[in-house]
């Protein structure tokens, strides 16, 4: 299945680049993986999503949750989100309008989310407590990833899974 990795943000609002960051330093790290970053949002994201199988996307959450923390979610979760970065919103409505007969877009769309606690600062690179736990978080997204596109994860992909990323029994 060829799979792409695209890992979105903007890099001069501090956290909210994080997926841009976790994706530069895991690019090269799973064999059989497309890696991009872009700053694009909305339909500008849909050719970066052409012609693959399957699409991963990294991207920041703001979330009360623990700083750092990682969740998968289908495309399916995302009417359940409390907040999800201007990206991944932008890139859900533009599926909307797609017709997917006419674009060949993914079969299988996932995000990865990095829950960060606040958008909208000026700041290039990312925030120091996010800097400190940047090690972890890397390699949260890296076994996230290869659980998405293990061939012995078929139920999480076909049934779906919470919005921890855990499969359902």
């Amino acid at each position: 299945m060829k799979t792409l990795v695209l890992g979105v943000g903007n890099e001069i609002m501090g956290d909210d680049g994080i997926g841009l960051y976790v994706v530069e330093e895991l690019k090269g790290t799973i064999e059989g993986v497309d890696w991009e970053v872009t700053s694009e949002s909305g339909l500008k994201l849909i050719d970066y999503l052409m012609d693959y199988d399957r699409v991963i996307i990294v991207d920041a959450i703001v979330s009360e949750e623990e700083v750092g923390k990682v969740s998968v979610f289908s495309l399916g979760d995302f009417c359940c989100l409390p907040s999800i970065s201007n990206h991944s919103l932008d890139l859900i409505s533009a599926l909307r309008m797609i017709n997917r007969e006419i674009v060949n877009i993914p079969v299988e769309i996932f995000f990865i989310g990095i829950c960060i606690n606040t958008t909208g600062k000026v700041q290039s690179g990312l925030s120091k407590q996010m800097e400190d736990i940047f090690p972890e978080v890397v390699e949260s997204v890296r076994e996230k990833i290869e659980e998405l596109i293990s061939e012995d994860n078929y139920f999480f992909k076909v049934v779906g899974g919470d919005i921890h990323g855990e499969a359902k029994a």
